[in-house]
Formats: C-alpha cells, sequence, structure tokens
C-alpha cells in the first residue's frame, strides 16, 4: 500500500482524493516500459492542460492515475502542484515501489494518511 503524505504532499493528496471521487481506483497497477512509458503517459494526460508555468513558476502537473501506473495516462486528473512537492512525492512513489517489491503488473492500494 501507497500512503500519500497529506501533510508533506497535500496537492497529491487532495488530486487522488478528488479522482477517486469522481471514479478512478484506488487500486493500481505498476506500468511496464520503465521510464519512457511513464513520460508517454504523462504527456497523454496532459495533452489539453494548459502549460503549468502559466500559473506559477515553479508549478507542475500532478497527476491520478500517476503516469507509472497501468491506470495512467488520458484521462488522469489533474492538479498544479509546486515542483519540490511533485519531486518529494516522486521519489516517495520510487521508494514505495523499491522497498515493498513492487514490480511491473503488480497491484496495489494508494490511500492518503
Amino acid at each position: 500500500m501507497h500512503e500519500i503524505d497529506s501533510a508533506a504532499h497535500a496537492p497529491q493528496a487532495a488530486n487522488f482524493q478528488r479522482a477517486v471521487a469522481g471514479g478512478a481506483p484506488a487500486i493500481v497497477t505498476k506500468r511496464a516500459g520503465g521510464e519512457a512509458a511513464t513520460r508517454a503517459a504523462r504527456r497523454q494526460a496532459q495533452a489539453h492542460a494548459p502549460r503549468p508555468r502559466r500559473f506559477a513558476a515553479n508549478a507542475i502537473w500532478e497527476e491520478y492515475p500517476f503516469a507509472s501506473t497501468v491506470e495512467g495516462g488520458r484521462g488522469a486528473t489533474l492538479t498544479l502542484s509546486p515542483g519540490s512537492i511533485k519531486s518529494s512525492h516522486g521519489a516517495a512513489l520510487k521508494n514505495f515501489y523499491r522497498d515493498a517489491g513492487v514490480d511491473v503488473g503488480d497491484q496495489f492500494l494508494v490511500r492518503v494518511r
């Protein structure tokens, strides 16, 4: 289970809750294809979104379901996040994959704490 820390990653926690309330799954599957597939899914998710820097100098789009999951990509729920918080959550997700031994095709639950 990947827990989004609502104190440290408030934009990601709020975006997850909004996405799940809108029908996105709380159980997702790690995507095959590594970083290239994740980047492609992220581009799909953000294809029709305005450039984030239009809103703030260090703004970055955050998506749920995550681009690193099969469910991520086109149709993901987006929110703006400061770059430092987005990077911190990205590192937390990568650490979760490593520490929990999540491999391609493995499903895991996401929740907010």
